[in-house]
């Protein structure tokens, strides 16, 4: 359902999609697709940082946890970013999912 009904942001390495309304509280998951990082542990990395990130954004913007959105955040790159890009790219990411009216 959330990704055949949900709204798109995107950036060139990462992709969110996100819905409003679908739960009680923000939900969310991450993606690393294998064919484009076929390395287990290099996947496995990937989604440590962008876990620690989204924990780091949550705590910072804590009422953003009770809004009623579930999100989905999908690797598109097929190298690795550094730490500090992922977050920046999320940061932009993130603004326009949790400031839109939709």
């Amino acid at each position: 359902m959330l990704l055949r009904e949900g709204s798109r942001v995107r950036e060139s390495q990462l992709t969110i999609i996100y819905k409003h309304g679908l739960s009680n509280s923000l939900e969310w998951g991450i993606s690393v697709p294998k064919n484009k990082v076929p390395k287990a542990t290099h996947r496995n990395r990937i989604k440590r940082q962008m876990r620690a990130i989204i924990g780091r954004y949550l705590i910072n913007h804590p009422s953003f946890s009770d809004m009623p959105v579930v999100l989905f955040v999908i690797y598109n790159y097929d190298h690795f970013i550094l730490f500090d890009d992922i977050n920046t790219i999320l940061d932009r990411l993130f603004s326009r999912v949790f400031y839109s009216k939709e």
